[in-house]
């Protein structure tokens, strides 16, 4: 069955098919060029496994607003940060 793998690591493509030789709830077992059959989590830190091109890229989307978002708000923080240590006064 198809499947596409969807990933967070810059060396790899985002989106790759992948043929699954079967699932379970939470895995998907693929054969690796050596045809031995390997296990991998269908959701983990980097590679995610969905049975739709558009699964895979709507995640990819939503991961990469969020990342965006903790961004932004690690921003802000160090403008706070900033503006403290700019109004700091030489103590007596």
């Amino acid at each position: 069955m198809e499947y596409y793998k969807a990933s967070h690591a810059g060396w790899r493509k985002p989106i790759e098919r992948v043929e699954v030789e079967r699932e379970t709830e939470s895995s998907v077992f693929i054969k690796d060029r050596s045809g031995v059959e390997r296990r991998h989590a269908k959701k983990s830190g980097w590679d995610n496994y969905f049975d739709s091109f558009e699964g895979a890229k709507k995640w990819l989307f939503e991961s990469a607003l969020n990342d965006l978002e903790r961004a932004r708000e690690k921003v802000r923080q160090s403008e706070e940060i900033l503006i403290k240590y700019e109004s700091l006064e030489k103590e007596l």
